[in-house]
């Protein structure tokens, strides 16, 4: 995992805009778009519904035009978090494989492949990931 002075390089390289406090995303400083108009990627981190010690990331916003920087928002989102166990969960889509592919590698656990109660186009996947002890 890259150390953060350096994905802080990588967003200023990009040209991206970093935010996050419970929603963590990041835009696209494209000079053809208006700043509310950017394409971002992003997600809500919250306290899980099951436990209070457990921190839960969901409402993934995908965007063809920046998803290829999953991975550097995950591994910033893993520098600053203070939580030991972080879920998640995310579907089979097309649109979804680069949030996949970067949540696998940052080091979350796939727990487990289901089918979706809202129709069979996609599944769910659930994640986790457990902090490793220093």
């Amino acid at each position: 995992m890259r150390a953060v002075k350096e994905l802080k390089r990588y967003f200023k390289d990009n040209k991206l805009e970093l935010d996050g406090e419970f929603l963590y995303d990041v835009s696209s400083k494209l000079d053809d778009f208006h700043k509310w108009e950017y394409p971002f990627i992003g997600f809500t981190e919250a306290i899980s519904n099951c436990c209070c010690g457990v921190t839960e990331l969901g409402e993934f916003e995908c965007n063809k035009q920046v998803n290829k920087h999953w991975l550097a928002l995950l591994e910033w989102y893993l520098r600053n978090t203070k939580d030991p166990f972080v879920i998640c969960a995310t579907l089979t889509l097309p649109e979804y494989k680069e949030l996949n592919e970067a949540l696998e590698k940052v080091g979350f656990n796939k727990r487990a492949v289901i089918r979706s109660k809202m129709g069979k186009k996609y599944k769910i996947i659930c994640w986790d990931y457990i902090r490793e002890k220093k």
